[in-house]
């Protein structure tokens, strides 16, 4: 992330969705999941019975071990990712992180437009962007522009919640 530096923990994503080796792999080098975190994905894998010798070693290494590169190899026995699937889910978890902490943060929307490009503006998220045009008209005040802005985030998460809970991608 190039504006931004937002990390998401693992605990919160395994409630939403599932990662794909790529997944992680692409989290971990943006900065938005911590290497230490592969090695609860891994577990969880080993828990769905989807245990290879490398997800084995991944999961009983120590969180201060160089971990990039054993999840780049698993990561590469994958089928190469859809990436506008990739960072749509990406922009799912940070933007449901970010909201569900946006009284942390003095201006939320405008880590919005800043996650926005970092993610190279998915269409998805463009409608709650402060500076994006829309068809809307002007509500008169600020306030009451940041309300609508901030409705359509949330129904933005529900819409995105179920698309990544029932599809599992």
């Amino acid at each position: 992330m190039e504006q931004l530096a937002v990390l998401v923990p693992y605990s919160f994503i395994r409630q939403r969705t599932r990662l794909s080796w790529r997944d992680v792999k692409f989290g971990i080098e943006e900065g938005i999941l911590q290497p230490k975190d592969a090695i609860d994905v891994a577990m969880d894998v080993m828990e769905h019975g989807a245990e290879t010798e490398q997800v084995l070693a991944l999961a009983s290494s120590s969180p201060e071990d160089s971990l990039l590169g054993l999840v780049s190899q698993i990561a590469e026995q994958e089928k190469p990712p859809d990436l506008s699937i990739m960072r749509r889910k990406w922009a799912f978890l940070l933007l449901a992180w970010l909201y569900e902490h946006r009284a942390r943060f003095s201006d939320p929307l405008d880590m919005v437009g800043k996650l926005y490009a970092d993610l190279d503006y998915p269409e998805q998220v463009a409608p709650f962007v402060r500076y994006m045009p829309t068809d809307e008209p002007d509500l008169g005040s600020k306030d009451l522009n940041e309300q609508r802005l901030f409705q359509k985030w949330a129904d933005y998460l529900q819409k995105e919640a179920r698309y990544f809970l029932l599809s599992q991608v």
